[in-house]
């Protein structure tokens, strides 16, 4: 007995496939999302910055949500990036290069570079309100000694502050009449030898080289204890600067030059 077949024929270069029966689905490409350090903008268009390879034409099929943090090892295969379809956003308040392929398509991939802040940086907590008592203070000092540019100056530090004591003086004065006329003040002295002010040498971003910024050491004494915190103008300063001069590295003019960058 003959059986009739339909054939649906999808002629797509010197190829022909042909499907019969319950045959396993072919599956569609899904984009995916790369997520790494700030150069992967960069390094991905240096490797993959082509619009067209004649026969390429393939991607890895990967979930929507997948994220692949190290290029180098990624076990992908991208589409070619065309420049005149491409969209690059910076975004430097963020610290961030985010690379679309093609946003106009379902296709489309995401390659994004970001900068980190350093993890020895990030423990210090400067200039993010965040209060410090006596102990985490101290905890804080006798582990971190090694980023200090002043050994003896580390030292010194921890002892005044585990010795610390704090003299508080305070004035109220308040007057008040039957036509209106208030006064309020309020006066308050703290006297200590406590030395507020020293020298770090640590990274400000991963993988990153180093800075030398100078530190505050804040205080703030209350009737029943004094909290800690830690301020740096320098450090304002500092990051603003090499994150400028790292956003330049990682978007060259032959980048800038040759695709649409949207600048946020």
């Amino acid at each position: 007995m003959k059986e009739n077949i339909d054939l649906n024929i999808d002629l797509k270069g010197n190829e022909l496939v042909v499907r019969h029966g319950d045959a396993q689905m072919i599956p569609e490409p899904q984009p995916y999302k790369l997520v790494g350090e700030l150069n992967n903008v960069k390094r991905y268009i240096n490797m993959w910055g082509v619009s067209q390879i004649p026969g390429f034409n393939k991607t890895m099929v990967l979930p929507d949500d997948t994220e692949i943090k190290d290029l180098d090892t990624a076990m992908i295969v991208p589409t070619f990036v065309d420049p005149t379809a491409a969209i690059i956003e910076v975004d430097q308040h963020s610290r961030c290069i985010t690379l679309k392929t093609d946003p106009a398509s379902m296709y489309g991939n995401t390659i994004i570079g970001r900068l980190y802040m350093s993890p020895e940086l990030e423990q210090f907590h400067i200039n993010e309100h965040y209060y410090y008592s006596k102990n985490e203070l101290l905890k804080l000092l006798r582990f971190n000694r090694r980023f200090f540019k002043d050994a003896e100056v580390a030292q010194q530090l921890y002892d005044n502050v585990q010795a610390s004591k704090f003299s508080t003086q305070a004035e109220l004065d308040s007057n008040e009449d039957t036509r209106g006329n208030r006064t309020h003040n309020f006066d308050r002295k703290v006297t200590t030898q406590l030395n507020k002010e020293f020298n770090l040498i640590l990274p400000l971003f991963k993988g990153e080289s180093t800075h030398d910024i100078r530190v505050e050491l804040c205080f703030d004494v209350n009737e029943q204890d004094v909290r800690f915190w830690l301020e740096s103008v320098e450090l304002v300063e500092a990051l603003e600067k090499q994150t400028e001069d790292l956003f330049k590295k990682a978007l060259p003019t032959e980048v800038t030059d040759n695709y649409n960058c949207l600048y946020i």
